[in-house]
Parts: structure tokens; sequence; C-alpha cells
């Protein structure tokens, strides 16, 4: 039984170390730990609005309020991280740009809602994900350039979400190919008719 556990174990371990990919780090954390610190920024369906929700399950208000010095600490260590990386982290975006929950774990959510099991917060979906990956490419601007062709491709895709974010991304990353591709609902909006 004990060489079972050994060798699950050693399995294991090395189906880490080979397999999956890992992470640039920063201060002993992950790369996607400080992202995951990072608001979330969504794009409207008419390529416009832009909401910001921050990764945070707050009870009340006043629990907001208490916590924001410590959200904006977070904040700032999540920016300093995605610079200190530098460009070994482009790739990381540009996944989490691309993040979709599989049916199954959405069903198993929505019916967890419905029976009041447990809340979803909204921090934990992929849209979630892909918004934060948005907020990164924001700060990060020109210092992205390099994904430029990979947000283009992303313009393409069949979720429409990613679509925007893509053109969002491609707008602060990339602006001349961003221009040059003119998506028409977001250069309407900021650039006139």
């Amino acid at each position: 039984m004990l060489f079972m556990a050994a060798a699950l174990l050693l399995t294991a371990m090395l189906f880490r170390s080979v397999l999956l990919k890992t992470e640039p780090t920063f201060e002993g954390k992950s790369l996607s730990h400080w992202i995951d610190q990072l608001p979330s920024i969504d794009i409207g369906p008419d390529g416009r609005s832009e909401t910001i929700n921050f990764p945070i399950w707050y009870e009340t208000e006043a629990q907001a309020v208490a916590d924001a010095k410590r959200v904006r600490t977070n904040i700032k260590k999540a920016h300093e991280a995605l610079v200190r990386v530098g460009t070994n982290h482009l790739e990381i975006l540009v996944e989490r740009l691309q993040a979709t929950d599989s049916p199954v774990k959405t069903k198993v959510w929505e019916l967890a809602n419905r029976l009041r099991i447990m809340d979803y917060p909204s921090f934990r979906c992929a849209a979630f994900r892909r918004g934060q990956a948005l907020s990164a490419f924001q700060y990060l601007r020109s210092r992205a350039k390099p994904v430029g062709p990979q947000l283009l491709d992303l313009t393409n895709t069949r979720n429409t979400n990613t679509q925007l974010l893509a053109w969002s991304a491609l707008e602060v990353v990339a602006p001349e190919e961003f221009r040059k591709h003119k998506h028409p609902l977001i250069i309407e909006h900021n650039y006139g008719p």
C-alpha cells in the first residue's frame, strides 16, 4: 500500500514537471495568482460600453470599503509582476483571453445557485478571467506588442466576447494594426464615423 502511494506521488510529480507548463513567479507566487488580483473589464455587445468588476466577493458595501487599501495594493503588485516577468507571460494572457467554461461546470453552478446551495461568484467564470486578461493588456500597452498577431487572430474567433476583448486589447497593444483592420463598432466609438 505504501509502495502504491509513493508510486502515485512520483507519477504526479513527473506529470507536473514534464507535461504541465510552469509559470513565471513574482514574490514566490505564480503569475496567475497576480493576474487574479486584477479587475475584470467587460466590453458590452455594442463594442462601446465598459464595465469594471473586482475579484472580491463582499456581503456588504462596508466590507468593500474597509478592504479597499488591500485591493489597491494587490492591483499595484499585480502590475509590478506583469512588468517584472517581462514577455515571459504574454502567452498566459492570450490563453486567458480565450478562457471558456465547460457546459458541465456551467450547469452545475446554475443548479447550485438555483438550489441556493452556494452562490456563484462571478470572478470564477471564464468571462471574468477573460476580462482580467484585458485589464493586463491595458496596463502593459505596447510592452505586449509581441502578441499583436495572436490578438488579431482572436478577433476572428467564434466567441463574440473574446472577439470584442481581443479588439480592445489590440487597440492598446498595437494601435496601428487595430486601425489597419478597422473593427466597425470600436472604430466608430473611439474615432468617430
